[in-house]
């Protein structure tokens, strides 16, 4: 029993780890898409500011039912890997995100999804808003991706 412990806290402090210093081609994707290139948050400002690219930041807590379902269908869209793209992606556990009122506009539920600009600043206009509580939780793929084609191609 004591084997089983240690080895599971050995996993967590290295996702602590992980979080601090994974850049793209890191096994970083958390199932969140292994074919999508993700940064920490630190890379993506500077990525973003440089490329003048979005960002797309995804908000989540391994052990949270809801960002369970959400990882099951994000991860194995066709069309979420296509437009990711043209994002810098971000994959960030809830413990890990600033103390900023950008990275929880409408509280800090789990799990939301943020657009930011290239300059670094929360778009809070892009959001799915069907239950004013969590107006950044995406329940269905459809509605994701018609954000991020409209971020994408700039009409947001």
């Amino acid at each position: 029993m004591f084997d089983l412990v240690a080895r599971v806290f050995k996993k967590i402090r290295s996702f602590r780890t992980k979080d601090l210093t994974y850049t793209s081609g890191d096994d970083n994707h958390r199932g969140w898409g292994e074919k999508i290139d993700w940064y920490t948050l630190g890379v993506a400002l500077q990525k973003a500011k440089k490329e003048h690219k979005h960002m797309m930041i995804v908000i989540h807590r391994m052990t949270c039912s809801a960002c369970w379902y959400q990882k099951s269908w994000f991860s194995k869209s066709p069309a979420i890997l296509n437009l990711s793209k043209n994002f810098v992606m971000v994959n960030m556990e809830a413990g890990r995100v600033p103390n900023d009122e950008q990275f929880s506009p409408d509280g800090h539920y789990v799990p939301r999804i943020l657009f930011f600009n290239p300059q670094g600043r929360l778009m809070p206009h892009v959001k799915f808003s069907y239950n004013d509580l969590y107006q950044y939780n995406y329940p269905g793929e459809g509605d994701l991706i018609r954000n991020m084609k409209l971020v994408a191609e700039k009409k947001m």
